[in-house]
């Protein structure tokens, strides 16, 4: 959900010209799409982390608070840069309600559910579930910081 505030937050404010203002009073596009990736990352974090904690605290189980969270933090972060860049090279974005990276995120999710679902043992599908957090954790970053060095100021020019 925190994903695509801060996808449909980039989009606007690309096509209302923003994005360019900022490019011309000096900021580097990189710096700019770090802004909008830190601003997702500081609504995220705190409320998955309440709610993580919240289920967690229900299963008895602090394990379960790390596997929501860097489960749910993985998946949607990666939503973030993919949907930026979607939007970074259309040359005029449609509607930015529901981008193309929502998407992909939901296809992770639906992929998790289904492959920890095949899983009979709970200690397995705890170290599966860890692993796979921790792997998209590692993924959203390194595209966050992969894709934060392609931005060239022409393409924030709607």
């Amino acid at each position: 959900m925190f994903s695509s505030l801060a996808v449909g937050l980039f989009a606007d404010d690309r096509q209302n010209g923003l994005l360019e203002f900022l490019v011309a009073e000096g900021f580097k596009p990189e710096k700019v799409f770090y802004i909008y990736t830190v601003s997702y990352l500081l609504v995220a974090v705190p409320i998955d982390a309440v709610i993580s904690g919240v289920l967690g605290a229900f299963m008895h189980n602090l394990v379960y608070f790390v596997i929501l969270l860097t489960n749910s933090i993985g998946i949607s972060w990666i939503v973030v840069p993919v949907s930026m860049y979607f939007a970074y090279l259309q040359r005029a974005t449609g509607t930015s309600r529901s981008p193309l990276g929502t998407y992909i995120g939901l296809g992770l999710l639906f992929l998790l559910i289904y492959s920890s679902s095949m899983i009979t043992s709970e200690g397995e599908l705890e170290e599966i579930l860890l692993y796979s957090g921790i792997i998209l954790l590692t993924i959203a970053v390194l595209l966050t910081v992969l894709i934060g060095k392609n931005f060239g100021s022409e393409k924030l020019i709607p």
